[in-house]
């Protein structure tokens, strides 16, 4: 999930958000939140639940290079970016809330409080403390496999970078805390047990579910601060690229993760031997439509809809919309899965107008001063695009407008038109009844050659927002390739790369660029697909030097030595040929050997699925049986037998 924080204008002022004016601006710390570092107030001010305050990152910056903060008291200072003792709230935007069916729970002023996910939250009372570290002595408290990350460099050392420490999560009598350390931000720093935090005494903090304000435009925000010690970011200043910080690289590849549920499946021991039976889980049951939704000829799906399905929908549809992420993610190649033979326009600054909308020539050397005449010469988009939408009038075809935010207004003002009325200007240009147009760009945060648009020009159009989603693209990853017809084999990114980012995260799959001070390497998706390419185009062969070229030595060292020990294969499934030590640990390692195996044959599915189940997790196979199944109703058929035949698994 691509977590944020909120900015100035959505905590104070008219235009904040509407949980902002009902609540209040002073937000409460949870008690891991104030054992990690987290400053409080002195002055015992507290929220409107009679809770004592701290004080906030937002996502905000002032003009000195300062990070705009919600103070003890609700009301704005400003930071600087190194201090690791303001706390973080978390909030989701509407783009990915919607990704989401949050529990109800209950509501306060007027406002909808739902969960969603879990962590460390409330410290354990004396006794459960008590109880707790004396079998944690003893080594007779049982971890459930899952770990929770935070920072252990000194609260007061602002030139140290962050420096991961894991902490073990334990059940007991049916609950579950992790042990951490205490390093108190001053003398205010009190838990809701009303203890002063010790430096360096342990603490036992107990998991639970998070509590979210739902504001009405879809803006989810964490009730209280979630955790502190982290810095906002290593460099001297902030400019509001809220994309490039520390933080958020922290809240992608650690909080966003481990705030995540798990079963009991995931924290079970291998075994090869199916010895422990998996547990269960109930089909979904779709909900079928009101007496009243049946008059309206509506029902409802609460079934999250994939972003590839998504821009199906509209493709399919003719509906122009627009694609945002940060380079790298893959959107050209989105709708390149749709439809191969698109026709594409890159905007830039430099581009010629002609290029885009066309030119008008006159015969007879007229026109100069406004006389008529004039012949209309298409552009080649244009002539492209009604070839391609004449020789298959039964199918969409994609007009491609990229890079549009990299581009000024007036560059941005060529394509109004086209992209909102389907034409190139009133009565010249009309496009096909099949074309469709797809624009692509980014936003300010994510490049910082980013434009912002025209408001006629946003409003009018459908948005999707793409993030860094590595299950995602795992799931792209693993189907056969459109592009290469000519090796029926061959999937989208080899099986071994995607195994290699599965297993190493988001510190491979994706590197901020510095436009000041670049590095010599960037990572992204894009480019973790040329490395793919470059293994298939040398039948296999791994070279050093040609995967240098895109990831660097050091990557390139760490992807050849997994190479020499690679994932699973689908033959070392049937065959039962594996040990307890050949199965990942990982989330995301899991899902990826779970997705290379989506390319058993009928009469194999039933033991890959076994193993799938058994040894990878209940959603894993949820997973597995949804790709393997696709739109093939002889498939949908099969796993349904089996699920039966296996008591409802």
């Amino acid at each position: 999930m691509g977590f944020t924080f909120l900015k100035e204008d959505q905590i104070w002022g008219d235009d904040a958000l509407d949980v902002m004016k009902r609540y209040g601006t002073k937000v409460a710390p949870t008690d891991l939140t104030v054992i990690l570092g987290g400053y409080m107030t002195g002055g015992g001010d507290r929220t409107s639940e009679d809770d004592l305050t701290c004080a906030s990152w937002s996502a905000s910056s002032n003009d000195y290079g300062d990070v705009r903060c919600v103070y003890c008291l609700g009301v704005q200072i400003w930071n600087d970016a190194h201090k690791r003792t303001i706390s973080a709230r978390p909030a989701l935007p509407p783009s990915e809330a919607s990704k989401i069916s949050p529990s109800e729970a209950r509501a306060i002023a007027g406002i909808r409080v739902a969960e969603y996910g879990e962590y460390p939250q409330t410290v354990a009372d004396e006794r459960t403390s008590a109880k707790l570290e004396k079998l944690h002595d003893s080594r007779s408290l049982r971890p459930t496999g899952k770990n929770y990350t935070f920072d252990s460099v000194d609260l007061g050392d602002y030139g140290t970078s962050f420096k991961a420490t894991s902490y073990q999560e334990y059940e007991m009598d049916g609950k579950r805390y992790i042990r951490v350390p205490g390093r108190p931000a001053d003398g205010d720093s009190k838990l809701s047990t009303g203890e002063q935090v010790e430096e360096g005494k342990p603490y036992w903090v107990e998991v639970q579910p998070i509590e979210w304000l739902m504001d009405r435009s879809g803006t989810m925000v964490a009730k209280k601060c979630l955790f502190a010690g982290i810095q906002f970011d290593t460099k001297d200043s902030y400019d509001g690229g809220f994309s490039k910080t520390s933080i958020k690289h922290y809240l992608d590849t650690y909080f966003a993760k481990e705030m995540e549920p798990t079963g009991r499946v995931a924290a079970r021991t291998v075994s090869r031997d199916y010895e422990e039976e998996p547990e269960r889980k109930e089909p979904v049951k779709k909900k079928e439509p009101t007496a009243r939704q049946k008059k309206y000829g509506i029902e409802v799906s609460d079934e999250p809809m994939p972003v590839k399905d998504q821009i199906n929908f509209y493709i399919q549809n003719g509906m122009s919309f627009m694609l945002h992420g940060p380079s790298g993610v893959g959107k050209s190649q989105r709708v390149k899965e749709i439809d191969p033979d698109l026709t594409s326009i890159t905007l830039c600054n430099g581009i010629l107008p002609e290029d885009v909308i066309g030119k008008t020539i006159y015969p007879n050397g007229v026109g100069a001063d406004g006389a008529s005449g004039g012949v209309w010469v298409p552009p080649k988009w244009y002539t492209d695009l009604c070839r391609k939408c004449e020789t298959e009038p039964d199918k969409q075809h994609v007009l491609f407008i990229d890079e549009v935010t990299n581009a000024r207004e007036t560059t941005q003002s060529l394509i109004y038109h086209v992209a909102l009325e389907k034409s190139i200007a009133q009565g010249v240009g009309k496009l096909p009844n099949n074309a469709v147009v797809v624009l692509a760009g980014n936003s300010k945060e994510e490049s910082g050659a980013a434009y912002n648009m025209p408001a006629p020009l946003f409003r009018r159009l459908s948005h999707i927002y793409l993030d860094l989603n590595i299950q995602d693209w795992l799931e792209w990853g693993s189907e056969h390739s459109k592009s290469h017809p000519e090796d029926p084999d061959r999937l989208n990114i080899h099986p071994l790369v995607a195994s290699f980012v599965a297993t190493y995260g988001r510190q491979v799959f994706y590197s901020e660029y510095d436009e000041e001070n670049p590095g010599k390497f960037a990572l992204d998706p894009r480019k973790w697909e040329k490395v793919s390419d470059k293994i298939y185009a040398n039948k296999g062969v791994m070279r050093r030097e040609i995967l240098e070229a895109d990831i660097g030595p050091e990557l390139a060292a760490s992807l050849l030595s997994y190479a020499k020990n690679p994932p699973l294969s689908l033959e070392e499934v049937i065959e039962g040929e594996y040990t307890r030590e050949d199965i990942p640990t990982g989330q995301d390692a899991r899902l990826a050997l779970a997705l290379s195996l989506r390319h058993a044959t009928p009469k194999q599915v039933g033991k890959v699925r076994q193993f799938v189940e058994t040894q990878l997790g209940a959603e894993n196979r949820a997973i597995f049986d949804s790709v393997w199944v696709g739109k093939d109703d002889t498939r949908a058929m099969q796993i349904a037998t089996l699920h039966n035949l296996k008591g409802g698994r």
